[in-house]
């Protein structure tokens, strides 16, 4: 298995809020080096505090949501 290079989240999901889901990504050898991108309908998260490459605004335009792909994995 390959792991992933870019994993997109939404902030707000059943089990695990995204940003406790990016945690755990960087806390695994096997997915610390994915580039992550968070979405969430509320625009007070910093990026850099949930360890997040980008963290997009709902709603998502298709132009912004390819910007931060590039930018993440150019990261």
């Amino acid at each position: 298995d390959k792991p992933a290079d870019l994993v997109i989240t939404d902030q707000v999901m059943p089990d695990m809020d995204g940003a406790s889901f990016i945690a755990a990504l960087m806390g695994d050898p096997k997915t610390n080096h994915a580039r992550t991108i968070l979405m969430s309908g509320f625009a007070d998260i910093d990026a850099r505090k949930v360890g997040a490459h980008a963290v997009l605004a709902k709603p998502i335009e298709a132009a912004a949501l390819l910007r931060a792909i590039e930018a993440a994995l150019a990261a």
